[in-house]
């Protein structure tokens, strides 16, 4: 009986493996870029996250893990709790079926996608190149949460409409306690970690697709300066590199 048991384990950890390996295969496909950078050990890492919370609701099968994961690519792997995106957990508990949730999900984010990027992500683009033109020496003046949420709608409506203004706010007015730790709740500190919580969600801290940004802010040897530094470089790299990229794509697009 032993025997059996420690058989059927070591199989379904051998399935288990080659179903992680056909992932990573199959979001190499589909997001190429991402998952050079992130490399195939950090890749494997994401999907056996997206694996776990997956399991919370009941979706285990390769295909519902693909459609799953593929959320968690553009809004982060804890988007199933995520305050930013409240009508993901109503749609993850509705009494319907696993397959009709995951439908109904990727329509909602379908629709919510589109209106915030826009024709050829020209809204996309348009928020973006806003981003890079705010001056950082403006952002150490900033007196309140209010300014910032009134800068990052400013920059991009579009997505601020789909996460509300009101429900923005009490997110980044939740993450005070959180800053104090990381030693960065300055004006500066305040803007930058609420526009990757803005941009990638409201766990970037923990989320293991954007590993930097834990890597930094738990960089207990860093000064305060420096680590705002770092961090504001590194974020506005991403937002340049995005926009390059869209740019490219919204000009094959219009060959």
């Amino acid at each position: 009986m032993m025997l059996t048991q420690k058989f059927l384990l070591a199989m379904g950890q051998k399935q288990e493996e080659a179903m992680v390996e056909d992932l990573v295969l199959e979001f190499k496909k589909l997001f190429p870029k991402r998952c050079r950078i992130l490399g195939d050990t950090h890749l494997k890492t994401v999907i056996r996250h997206c694996q776990k919370r997956a399991s919370i609701y009941g979706y285990t099968h390769s295909d519902e893990l693909s459609k799953y994961i593929t959320l968690a690519f553009y809004l982060g792997t804890y988007f199933d709790e995520d305050p930013l995106y409240p009508w993901i957990q109503e749609i993850l508990r509705e009494n319907s079926s696993l397959g009709v949730r995951l439908d109904n999900l990727n329509k909602k984010f379908l629709t919510l996608i589109n209106t915030s990027m826009g024709e050829d992500f020209s809204l996309m683009i348009e928020a973006f190149d806003k981003f890079l033109h705010i001056k950082k020496e403006s952002l150490n003046n900033l007196k309140d949460h209010n300014e910032i949420v009134q800068i990052l709608t400013a920059i991009y409506p579009q997505r601020m409409q789909i996460i509300g203004r009101k429900n923005f706010r009490s997110i980044i007015e939740a993450q005070y306690d959180k800053l104090k730790r990381y030693n960065i709740y300055t004006p500066l500190g305040v803007y930058v970690h609420a526009s990757v919580v803005f941009l990638l969600g409201s766990k970037v801290d923990a989320d293991p697709l954007y590993a930097w940004v834990g890597k930094y802010l738990n960089a207990s040897y860093l000064s305060q300066e420096e680590k705002l530094d770092i961090l504001y470089e590194k974020t506005m790299h991403r937002v340049r590199k995005e926009l390059k990229d869209l740019i490219k794509i919204q000009k094959k697009e219009n060959v």
